[in-house]
């Protein structure tokens, strides 16, 4: 039996969640350079956030905070033994264990991570969350979902995890001033429907876009064989 630990970043605005690295030995060395990876990340956006909030665990150093504060990002330490201050964080893993982990067997630290990557796609392009509007983190708030059409269904990890969309067919936009037709079908840039519904639910709290903060942590998935 072999503990395995998963570090990632969650954007509190909108839920999206990053995999950083999964380990069986996490160093404070080991997290001030996947903080450095991540801050090279084209696809991060740094400048956008204003705090990140993280707890008192011994490897998260002051050589990691370094790495934040230099791009301006004001570091939030949580207080000891409270895991509601970083509540979001806390809620992903309670959820990413019942929808995921606790349903597999894991073999070895490169399942671990292919598994967790796969239902961080989930959880980002399609599972619906309530302080969205019942909407995954990367839908675009400007598309409207059709109502009509027919149903199609996609696995995930192996039909452990179920995903419901429409059919693509012409959906309406948002301008502004109106809604208007768009001939393109309801699909994302790399060629997945946009979800209409889901077979999973969110219970996440509620929280404004002015403040946009990140949330980081480090997490284990219990002892795994």
């Amino acid at each position: 039996m072999k503990r395995l630990y998963v570090l990632f970043v969650m954007e509190v605005a909108t839920r999206r969640v990053h995999i950083l690295v999964v380990t069986a030995g996490p160093t404070g060395a080991w997290t001030a350079q996947r903080a450095r990876n991540l801050l090279m990340n084209r696809d991060w956006r740094a400048g956008l956030f204003l705090f990140l909030i993280c707890d008192r665990d011994a490897k998260l150093t002051a050589v990691f905070d370094e790495v934040f504060t230099g791009e301006g990002v004001t570091v939030m330490k949580t207080p000891l033994r409270t895991p509601r201050a970083n509540c979001y964080a806390e809620r992903w893993v309670r959820t990413v264990r019942a929808e995921c982990t606790d349903r597999m067997l894991i073999y070895d630290e490169g399942h671990l991570r292919s598994v967790v990557e796969e239902y961080a796609e989930h959880y980002n392009a399609h599972r619906p969350h309530q302080s969205r509007q019942q909407r995954p983190p990367d839908q675009d708030e400007q598309v409207v979902v059709p109502l009509e059409g027919r149903i199609q269904r996609r696995k995930v990890l192996s039909g452990a995890i179920n995903e419901y969309h429409r059919a693509a067919q012409p959906t309406r936009r948002n301008t502004g001033s109106g809604w208007t037709a768009d001939s393109s079908s309801p699909t994302r840039s790399d060629g997945r429907c946009i979800p209409s519904t889901s077979a999973t639910s969110s219970t996440s709290c509620p929280m404004g876009r002015a403040g946009r903060r990140c949330d980081f942590t480090t997490s284990d998935t219990g002892p795994l064989h």
